[in-house]
């Protein structure tokens, strides 16, 4: 197999999708670049390597920043950025001669922008605390409340015993959800449902209720970031081994997901109901 490659010295010069068939690639040795031609149903040139510097980012979406613990003389580099974690301070080598000069970044001279939270800007220069910057959706905050926004009605049931999602959502905004459903069993105790939050990877249990031989409704307030998933959980029960083994039905019914009036929007497609827009 060979591979098929196109080369040019002269500095800034791009292949156009003429140029190149799919899947062949081009080189410019003058600046360090690899070019593909991509279609992936309009015709494009796409960039994949740029040796000897870093990319320039554009639309860059974050919700953490975290940066190397660095004194200030071990910025080498005109625009470097690090964390001095002695002194608590975010630090800025600028371009100014051999040496450089390092901007502390603190309270008195950063600025957050549309869409984005600084937090422990109070402590200025004498702080030991990392400033923490933070992306939001610039949607409104959710409070608890009466009005439904994203709901499964309808009655299921199972004797299973393993857990099973009735209703899930992915948040765009922080703040509390509202999850209300209601719930009752057949046969002996055992029967249960559950409500679930997935943050940063992780599945925490925030309740967990048993079942009755009556219907019962039950609510609770659940705390969610933007990027959090709230699942809503039910599985059955037995009692007994072997020819004495009885299954015992958990019955569902009626979730919904509340806000006290603010627009409900999901992270992945879902129906919500009741929203001003």
């Amino acid at each position: 197999m060979a591979l098929k490659m196109k080369r040019s010295a002269v500095a800034g010069k791009v292949p156009t999708t003429g140029q190149l068939d799919l899947g062949e690639l081009a080189v410019n040795t003058h600046d360090g670049k690899l070019y593909l031609k991509r279609d992936d149903g309009a015709q494009s040139i796409q960039r994949l390597a740029n040796a000897g510097q870093d990319e320039d980012f554009e639309n860059l979406s974050a919700r953490k920043l975290t940066f190397d613990n660095l004194e200030k003389s071990g910025l080498s580099s005109d625009g470097d950025l690090g964390f001095d974690a002695s002194q608590g301070l975010i630090i800025y080598r600028t371009q100014q001669g051999v040496d450089g000069a390092v901007t502390v970044l603190d309270g008195a001279n950063i600025e957050a922008g549309d869409g984005i939270a600084i937090t422990n800007t109070g402590l200025g220069g004498t702080g030991t605390q990392k400033f923490t910057f933070s992306a939001t959706s610039g949607l409104p905050s959710l409070t608890a409340g009466a009005n439904i926004r994203s709901r499964v009605d309808g009655q299921t049931n199972t004797t299973s015993t393993s857990w099973i999602t009735r209703h899930t959502f992915e948040f765009l905004q922080g703040g509390t959800i509202r999850v209300v459903h209601d719930l009752m069993r057949s046969g002996s105790s055992g029967p249960q449902t559950r409500i679930r939050r997935l943050r940063n990877g992780s599945w925490t249990t925030i309740a967990t209720y048993t079942a009755t031989t009556s219907w019962v409704t039950k609510t609770a307030d659940v705390a969610v970031k933007m990027g959090d998933q709230v699942a809503v959980q039910y599985k059955g029960a037995t009692t007994g081994t072997g020819k004495d083994i009885q299954y015992h039905n958990i019955y569902i019914r009626n979730v919904r997901f509340q806000t006290g009036g603010a627009d409900l929007y999901p992270g992945i497609s879902k129906a919500v109901e009741g929203n001003s827009v």
